[in-house]
């Protein structure tokens, strides 16, 4: 297991515990922080339990390698788009409480093996103008499917943010009117959200430049090539939307700027403080004890974490039914056997293409890089599941200090690099595997940008396994419960939970297994803090 931990004192501090609260929130990231933020504004005495010594989650960062105390890891997540789309950072006043963003456009660049590149603008007609070079039927095709995927964001988003327990009949019937406006499409949005993003892919267009570009975006969700996958293809609508926003200073500047939100409004943040067990008095919670003895009583506790955690081991034998217990075990946590493997690096030199050019100035530094065709994304994911390293390795690849300079010395560089799927469970085990998966992915990587190993400094390795450890999450699933249609609204995290309803009154769900999901949206949070207040006014 790796042990990460932040300097920024802004957020490492502990406050004084107390003995009782309103609200107890388990987890310091990014959605616990949401839930907390809106339970304190809304004037209710609530206190954040986190169990690494640092706040932040899958949205850490810092000076993770050693031999490199200048270069910053952004420890899992990189980019920032969903929350973008919400009132959260207006509700919660993030900008001024310090949070400053970056744009890069394009966001993305797909760097194919024969040389030639893609790269996705957010302006969707520059992009298509750069597939025309390619294949005009595929610059055609692309138009068409990003105007579909705008009908669909359009019907998705109003009910992004809300809560399956008590929807808000506005959201629903914004959504509806989206619905009933393009009917004449709704076979074909059902067919990407229900089909594979690969089928998606084949069935619009026909050059490997295009699709391996696609393919490789979608793959972002999980494997391209299980039913529901179509729905990773809801990134490129947001792109066109929003962008992509990178937090100046990494990804700690989200969450110092959450944490000094929620202080401003009273609330109360401890850090290494692992939750031991989730207490109750009869069938109502009343509270948390950590695994240091220490109790807080709290008339509400929402828990951020894995929603499997909560479930199955902080909260006593039997009070989890038969049937919600099964349900729980067998809602899929990377239940393709494959999950993600990342290589952070800290580099003496600054990366250059070592033999992609374009005729513009697009630097690599500055996007995030899709390197990996249709076929090594797919035979990737399957490899994973087999239990096998991937021959070909699809990848995700960005030097963070292209566009914030603040995240490396001077003419150096901080180097991400997320292998989209490795085995959760390989055969041989990790132990011996770890050291060729790392040689497999920087070979690779080596084709196509440069300088790596003569300008090393020093790296850090996570498997899945260690990815899991670290995040205290099943089988290394970033998002908690897998993503896909039949995954989603009230069926999140399985059927029976998504309503909000839980074994325990007053215990609310909020993390990434819960509706909408994974990446950096801080909805969960938000919709956890309307459910926990709404119940506190219930009881008087």
């Amino acid at each position: 297991m790796v042990t990460l931990s932040a300097p920024d004192p802004a957020t490492s501090a502990s406050d004084q515990l107390p003995s009782a609260v309103d609200v107890v929130v388990i987890g310091a990231g990014h959605n616990g922080l949401v839930a907390a933020g809106y339970l304190a504004r809304a004037g209710l005495r609530v206190a954040v339990v986190e169990a690494a010594d640092t706040p932040g989650g899958m949205t850490a960062s810092g000076p993770l390698i050693p031999e490199a105390p200048g270069h910053i890891v952004n420890s899992c997540a990189l980019d920032i788009i969903s929350l973008l789309h919400s009132r959260i950072p207006s509700d919660l006043a993030l900008r001024e409480h310090g949070l400053q963003l970056v744009k890069p456009d394009p966001s993305y660049v797909s760097l194919h093996p024969d040389g030639s590149s893609l790269a996705l603008w957010r302006d969707h007609k520059r992009t298509a103008a750069e597939i025309e070079q390619y294949s005009r039927a595929d610059a055609r095709a692309f138009l068409e499917f990003t105007d579909l995927l705008d009908v669909m964001i359009g019907a998705i988003l109003p009910v992004l943010g809300v809560d399956f327990g008590r929807p808000d009949p506005k959201a629903l019937w914004a959504s509806a009117k989206v619905a009933a406006k393009n009917r004449t499409r709704l076979g074909d949005i059902a067919a990407l959200l229900t089909g594979s993003a690969t089928a998606a892919a084949e069935e619009r267009f026909e050059h490997p430049v295009t699709k391996g570009a696609l393919v490789n975006l979608a793959a972002g969700a999980g494997p391209v090539d299980h039913p529901g996958s179509g729905l990773g293809f809801t990134l490129l609508a947001l792109l066109g939307r929003v962008g992509v926003g990178r937090a100046i200073g990494g990804m700690q500047s989200l969450t110092t700027a959450l944490v000094s939100s929620f202080r401003s409004a009273g609330g109360m943040l401890t850090t290494g403080a692992p939750v031991a067990e989730i207490l109750h008095a009869g069938r109502r919670v009343r509270g948390v004890r950590l695994e240091d003895g220490r109790v807080i009583e709290a008339r509400s506790v929402v828990a951020t974490c894995d929603p499997w955690v909560t479930l199955r081991q902080l909260l006593p034998e039997g009070f989890v039914d038969r049937k919600t217990a099964a349900r729980i075990d067998f809602a899929p946590a990377n239940g393709t056997g494959s999950g993600p493997f990342k290589v952070d690096m800290a580099l003496r030199a600054q990366i250059a293409a070592l033999q992609h050019t374009r005729p513009d100035d697009v630097d690599v530094r500055m996007p995030s890089l899709l390197i990996g065709t249709e076929e090594s994304v797919r035979e990737s994911y399957a490899a994973a599941a087999r239990g096998e390293l991937p021959d070909d390795p699809a990848m995700w690849v960005v030097a963070p200090s292209g566009v914030d300079p603040t995240q490396a010395p001077e003419g150096q560089e901080s180097l991400y690099i997320y292998g989209l799927a490795a085995p959760v469970h390989p055969r041989q085990g990790w132990e011996s595997l770890r050291a060729p998966a790392v040689d497999s992915i920087l070979a690779k990587l080596g084709k196509y940008i440069g300088p790596l190993d003569e300008a090393e400094i020093g790296r850090l390795v996570e498997t899945p396994e260690d990815l899991g450890a670290r995040l205290r999450v099943r089988n290394g699933c970033v998002t908690h419960i897998d993503m896909g249609l039949m995954r989603s609204g009230p069926l999140r995290p399985t059927i029976g939970l998504g309503t909000g309803k839980t074994p325990l009154d007053g215990l609310v769900l909020g993390g990434s297994g819960m509706h909408p999901g994974g990446g950096v949206t801080g909805l969960p949070g938000r919709t956890a803090a309307i459910r926990a207040e709404r119940y506190l006014k219930k009881r008087g």
